[in-house]
C-alpha cells in the first residue's frame, strides 16, 4: 500500500466513510506497517481495543471473519 492509499483510507476512516470490513484491513494495515505509532492518540486506543477484543492480533492479522460482519 503507497502512502497516498494510507492517506485516502485514513481520510475515509476519519470521515465515517469505510465499511466494518475496511476499518479492520486499515488497522491491520497501520499495525503491521508500524505506523500507527505515529498516529493521534485515538489510532492507538482503537488498535488496542480491537486487539483486545480479538479482532486484529498484534502483529496486525485480522482474527475473525470478515464474512460476519
Amino acid at each position: 500500500m503507497t502512502t497516498d492509499q494510507e492517506l485516502d483510507l485514513i481520510f475515509a476512516y476519519e470521515n465515517g466513510d469505510l465499511t466494518e470490513q475496511q476499518t479492520l484491513h486499515l488497522f491491520g494495515h497501520l499495525i503491521k506497517s508500524g505506523m500507527i505509532r505515529g498516529l493521534q492518540g485515538h489510532y492507538q486506543r482503537t488498535a488496542r481495543f480491537l486487539i483486545d477484543q480479538q479482532y486484529v492480533s498484534p502483529s496486525g492479522d485480522i482474527l475473525i471473519d470478515l464474512a460476519e460482519l
